[in-house]
């Protein structure tokens, strides 16, 4: 009698267990991320995959030259730029360098100090793997490219919308010049920045622009993009003064120094910038 009395219990016990556990939702379905390849935002400064951080330099019209004896920075002409630009906070540094090439051709070392002895076509060659590279990263997109700029976003970039070609400031608090270099080049972004947060435009390393030489601004670009048309095609413009120059030349608009593409100095380096193709 005891034992009939069992079996109904054990199946109302199972039941009970049955009963008494939550029914459990089923896992999130976790959907990956769809890239965009839109990278990088427009209008915001960014850091790159070398750590250099790009500015934002806005689409705008500056007056480029300077009413000067010189005839190479005559005469004064406005230039509209319809689209911004990225350009490097900092000279490329000696580390950066290395890091896309492999190798440091610098003839004074040091990591954070500006890449130097290094020629146009070396310059442009570092653009071009930089691009490669993040392009394959995903990190900019099919629009963008990298390479040393024009003379007028140069310019442009240096001016920053300022109308005094040292921004206003004193020119040791801004440049490293021979005055106050004592011979030599120093690590990037000591000194004050421009009011886009660009350091070193006026001094430490000279940098290679695109364009060709020329005597002068009659029929120069007035859209920012180089000026590329000149029998002289393996003579390219720097711009900015460097560690071994005077103070006067350390400004935004001076003009007055260009060099081989083939060759390379101790005082010239270079400088990015990252614009839609």
């Amino acid at each position: 009698m005891r034992i009939h009395l069992l079996f109904p219990i054990v199946p109302s016990l199972f039941l009970i267990g049955c009963w008494g556990e939550e029914a459990k939702p089923p896992p999130p379905v976790t959907v990956a991320p769809k890239i965009e390849l839109t990278v990088p935002k427009e209008g915001m400064a960014f850091t790159n995959s070398l750590g250099l951080l790009m500015v934002w330099c806005p689409a705008g019209s500056f007056e480029m030259g300077k009413g000067t004896n010189h005839s190479l920075e005559k005469p004064i002409h406005k230039v509209t730029f319809a689209r911004g630009f990225w350009m490097s906070s900092t000279e490329v540094t000696q580390s950066q360098y290395k890091a896309i090439i492999g190798s440091n051709p610098s003839h004074t070392k040091g990591e954070l100090h500006p890449v130097e002895n290094v020629n146009f076509n070396e310059a442009q060659y570092f653009c071009q793997q930089l691009t490669s590279k993040e392009k394959k990263e995903k990190t900019i997109s099919h629009h963008f490219t990298y390479d040393i700029p024009s003379e007028a976003q140069w310019e442009y970039a240096c001016v920053a919308g300022t109308k005094h070609p040292t921004y206003g400031l004193p020119i040791d608090e801004v440049a490293w010049h021979r005055g106050n270099s004592k011979g030599k080049h120093h690590p990037v972004a000591m000194k004050r920045p421009n009011p886009w947060g660009l350091y070193d435009m006026l001094g430490n390393v000279s940098e290679w622009c695109v364009d060709n030489v020329h005597d002068n601004y009659e029929g120069a670009p007035t859209d920012g993009s180089p000026w590329l048309k000149n029998p002289k095609q393996s003579d390219r413009m720097t711009r900015g003064g460097n560690y071994n120059k005077l103070s006067l030349f350390c400004c935004s608009y001076v003009r007055r120094f260009y060099s081989l593409s083939e060759k390379r100095a101790k005082d010239r380096g270079m400088r990015v910038v990252l614009a839609r193709k």
